[in-house]
């Protein structure tokens, strides 16, 4: 594990403690010095105005934090953790939505429509709902909503 105390800056100094059977070891105080505090931003938010402490802003798809998107991941304020391809580019874009499990598809031109890959249809998002958010899929005209 690896220790620090309060936020991180670019000198903050950390250390570690390796841990068996016999006992504990800890690690002399390093410090690793950050070149840059930006963090990776995926290709559909690049432009994303910055609200600070990793939020961004995107004009069509909202406010989402970028913390992990080193990975690909984001936590959007409404749909929470989805996952952007990386192929996706500024205007159009296929994420992985963790919490109905599926892959969607949309654009700026088409938010807050998305493509549901899972119900082979597009289905309508009605924008600021959350846990549950509410869809209409535009195929059945049926109502559902995910938590």
């Amino acid at each position: 594990m690896i220790f620090f105390p309060g936020p991180v800056t670019e000198t903050t100094p950390f250390w570690w403690r390796l841990c068996n059977n016999y006992g504990c070891v800890d690690s002399r105080t390093f410090t690793i010095f950050v070149e840059s505090d930006e963090l990776p931003v995926p290709p559909p938010f690049e432009g994303a105005e910055d609200l600070g402490d990793d939020w961004r802003r995107s004009p069509w798809f909202g406010d989402f934090n970028v913390a992990f998107s080193d990975s690909g991941w984001i936590f959007h304020a409404q749909h929470e953790w989805m996952y952007i391809w990386e192929d996706s580019s500024p205007s159009e874009m296929y994420v992985y939505d963790h919490g109905s499990d599926q892959w969607l598809y949309t654009a700026a031109e088409t938010y807050p429509n998305l493509y549901s890959f899972t119900r082979n249809s597009w289905v309508f998002y009605f924008e600021g709902t959350s846990g549950p958010r509410e869809f209409v899929d535009l195929q059945s005209n049926g109502f559902f909503t995910i938590p």
